[in-house]
């Protein structure tokens, strides 16, 4: 990875207030995991975070592809308290750092809001254009809440 690869996740870390240091993981902390979905190709290293990222997620899970490929999953459980809040902050830190999303979306409406105080599926903000965005991303809320990062290494 060249410097300004690295300064660009270095940014993208801060600018969500990730403890995780992003360049740094999978580090000892981690585990390696076999989830039988992503076969020999992927290797899949899982922390069980002492802290909440972002309000948020109590997990990371990182899956390295190759020599270049590092996705990094960001992720809790359905719980019954209301998240609403905390996911509406992180999706206006996604927007400050991408822009609007692929489907043309910023801003939180009031219905997203209900849909997570409700704990219904929520589709969420996708950044996955690999020639706009350097680092695509993704949040979403199903049966878990889940932020992707997909990364270099």
């Amino acid at each position: 990875m060249d410097s300004n690869q690295h300064k660009a996740i270095r940014a993208l870390q801060e600018s969500l207030g990730l403890q995780l240091d992003l360049l740094a993981v999978p580090d000892e902390r981690f585990t390696r995991v076999d989830d039988g979905v992503m076969g020999d190709a992927v290797e899949s290293f899982e922390f069980q975070l002492p802290w909440l990222e972002c309000g948020l997620f109590d997990r990371a899970l990182v899956h390295l592809t190759g020599e270049t490929s590092k996705n990094v999953v960001l992720y809790r459980k359905k719980r019954s308290e209301d998240i609403s809040l905390h996911v509406q902050q992180l999706v206006n830190q996604l927007v400050a750092v991408y822009g609007e999303d692929d489907y043309e979306k910023k801003a939180m409406t009031d219905k997203e809001m209900e849909m997570l105080r409700n704990n219904e599926m929520w589709w969420g903000r996708h950044w996955m254009d690999a020639l706009k965005f350097k680092h695509p991303a993704s949040l979403t809320f199903g049966t878990d809440l889940k932020l992707v990062l997909y990364l270099e290494r």
